[in-house]
Order: C-alpha cells, then sequence, then structure tokens
C-alpha cells in the first residue's frame, strides 16, 4: 500500500538507515518472486490467509539460520478453535501446520495479550533443510 510505504520510509529515513532500506510496494505473491536472497531475518505481518505461502517464500529467500517471525498467530485463541472457518483464522491455522511439519523450519508459537484480537507470535529458525 504506497501509502503505508510513504509513512514507513518517513520512519526508516527519520531513524538514519533509508539508505540501508529497500521499500517494495506491491502484492506480496508478485513482489516475493524479484528479491534475491538470502535474508537473515523474515518478519511476516501480512494477510492471513497468505501466511503458507510467505512462509514458503521465506524458506526459499533464506539459509539455515535465518530467523522468521510471524506475527498476529493466537487471535484471541480463536485459531485453536476448530470450527472457527474465517479465512484469517484458517490462513494462521494453515501457516502453523506449515511450521510444525515442514522440515525446513524449527518453530514455536507464543501466546501474547493484545487488546485488538491480533495476539500471538510465531518463531522460527530455518534448518538445514532448506531447498531453494
Amino acid at each position: 500500500e504506497p501509502q503505508s510505504a510513504e509513512v514507513a520510509r518517513v520512519s526508516i529515513d527519520r531513524a538514519g538507515v533509508g539508505e540501508k532500506v529497500t521499500i517494495h510496494v506491491g502484492i506480496a505473491a508478485d513482489v516475493l518472486p524479484t528479491l534475491a536472497g538470502p535474508y537473515d531475518l523474515v518478519f511476516i505481518d501480512a494477510d492471513k490467509e497468505s501466511t503458507s505461502l510467505y512462509l514458503d517464500w521465506a524458506a526459499r529467500l533464506g539459509r539455515p539460520g535465518t530467523v522468521v517471525i510471524v506475527d498476529n498467530t493466537a487471535r484471541s485463541g480463536a485459531v485453536a478453535d476448530e470450527h472457527n472457518v474465517h479465512p484469517q483464522i484458517v490462513g494462521v491455522r494453515q501457516g502453523l501446520s506449515v511450521l510444525g511439519a515442514d522440515p525446513r523450519f524449527d518453530a514455536t508459537s507464543l501466546q501474547t495479550l493484545d487488546a485488538k484480537g491480533w495476539d500471538g507470535i510465531a518463531i522460527g529458525v530455518l534448518t538445514d533443510a532448506v531447498a531453494h
């Protein structure tokens, strides 16, 4: 979103690191294939329906030891409710399943408190099983 990118650019420049940061604007599914890694840290805070897609790209663009963080993974406990079929909840649930089953990741999920209901965070590390 161009407006969000501009807010980010102003903040990054104010922090004095603008020359070290590249901001890509566009749909992530279109932008991710244009990136060249490896990256040491991947922070996923985007549409929850595509969490599994973002995790796959994190593994492709990372290397063993890359830290992958997924934000908003508990959703006030809704992710644990198997009867909740809201697309965002299902997307987070699928992403957590990827982190638990995909040999490219060694991960855990933590509950945090948040009044908005966007709580929780998953933290993973890419393993030697990374397939590029």
